[in-house]
């Protein structure tokens, strides 16, 4: 967080949120798309917005989480993925059961991967040469490469929401300047900390 706290502070590299507001109050959505910027750090759910978005106007590609600082330690890459579930009450088991294997079958992942409008589940969808592995960009390869490093999944909590309003909070003080980001951080994961409830703590890896 410090460190992009530097980015925007320190740098003078990275858009403040008022120019963000300014640009899209004159219509532009995405700074990305219209070029207004030489970077983004964003998921492989945007690729297809960058592709319709961007078309020929300009070359483009993606490339993974740099290190923060030369010789520093390795990015840690952030994942999550969005399961489908069948409620075990529901009186019509069987449908909902062979809906969900068609959702996860190679006639949707396929989709999936040739729209790229997120990243299939399913493996051979995800690197088909002629789908969601072709380019554009040339280097799609790099989303599946993830999980070659450290990865963090998220945890999901029912007052997540909460703890999340809470470090945005905490994280706004230390760029309004009312606080060391370092104390901001500190402050939001007590606080944050306070709204969890465990039936039996889990272990969580280093």
């Amino acid at each position: 967080m410090q460190f992009v706290y530097d980015l925007l502070d320190k740098h003078r590299v990275m858009i403040p949120l008022t120019t963000r507001s300014e640009l899209s109050q004159a219509g532009i959505r995405d700074v990305s798309v219209a070029g207004r910027v030489a970077m983004v750090e964003s998921s492989s759910s945007s690729i297809n917005s960058f592709l319709t978005g961007i078309g020929s106007q300009f070359e483009w590609d993606v490339f993974p989480i740099p290190r923060a600082r030369r010789g520093g330690p390795a990015p840690v890459t952030y994942t999550s993925g969005d399961p489908n579930c069948v409620n075990a009450a529901t009186p019509h088991k069987d449908a909902a059961w062979a809906f969900a294997k068609w959702l996860a079958g190679a006639q949707t992942q396929g989709l999936f991967g040739k729209t790229k409008l997120a990243y299939p589940a399913l493996k051979q969808a995800a690197t088909d040469p002629r789908g969601y592995a072709a380019p554009p960009p040339e280097h799609m390869n790099v989303f599946g490469k993830v999980f070659d490093g450290k990865v963090t999944r998220r945890f999901f909590h029912y007052n997540h929401l909460k703890g999340l309003q809470i470090a945005r909070e905490q994280i706004d003080t230390a760029f309004a300047g009312e606080k060391t980001v370092a104390q901001a951080m500190r402050d939001a994961a007590r606080e944050a900390n306070l709204i969890i409830e465990w039936k039996s703590k889990p272990t969580f890896p280093d």
